[in-house]
């Protein structure tokens, strides 16, 4: 009986011993992901660039414009982004949003009152991740001019607009344009 009981404490005492090891060698591990991860991720230039054109600078009421939204990454290839482009609703209203051809995927192509969200995401070709780069157009929003007279103004909304690469946001919040479209 004494024996049995000093062998279950052995296993107990090898089992803690080997629980504590494996304890060490995961904190260890995470704590090196986390500081090689941040280390990576400040070696990322924000490097990518929105920009936004319209086909118009002055429109009537009932006219049509259309503003291209283009993404150039440079060599950054994009995991994802997030487009948000806000605009006067008391000027314009939107009529379409097209999805460009920067991306494969556009799961997310809404409009609100006074804003438009485009998400684009890489793709998966068979068991390949496509990652895109380069500068194409994301988005093409074709707008009509209401009644009200004035300066319609069309931007990014820098607060909720992200292009992603390796978890972290690339895009140089700097080089970002706005329209101003007179309503006449």
């Amino acid at each position: 009986m004494v024996r049995k009981s000093k062998q279950i404490r052995n296993n107990r005492t090898v089992i803690f011993i080997i629980a504590f090891f494996i304890l060490g060698l995961a904190v260890s591990f995470i704590f090196q992901k986390l500081i090689k991860s941040k280390s990576d991720q400040d070696n990322i230039p924000k490097n990518a660039k929105l920009s936004l054109q319209s086909d118009k600078e002055k429109i009537s009421a009932g006219e049509e414009l259309t503003v291209t939204m283009t993404l150039d990454s440079n060599n950054s290839e994009v995991a994802a982004a997030d487009f948000v482009v806000r605009f006067n609703p008391q000027y314009l209203k939107v009529v379409s949003v097209i999805t460009g051809n920067f991306f494969n995927n556009y799961p997310i192509n809404t409009t609100g009152s006074d804003h438009v969200r485009l998400s684009g995401v890489a793709t998966f070709d068979g068991n390949t991740l496509i990652l895109p780069k380069g500068s194409a157009p994301v988005g093409y929003i074709k707008f009509q001019a209401l009644s009200n007279k004035g300066q319609a103004v069309i931007s990014i909304d820098e607060s909720k607009t992200i292009v992603a690469t390796s978890g972290q946001d690339i895009l140089d919040k700097k080089n970002i344009n706005k329209l101003n479209i007179s309503v006449i």
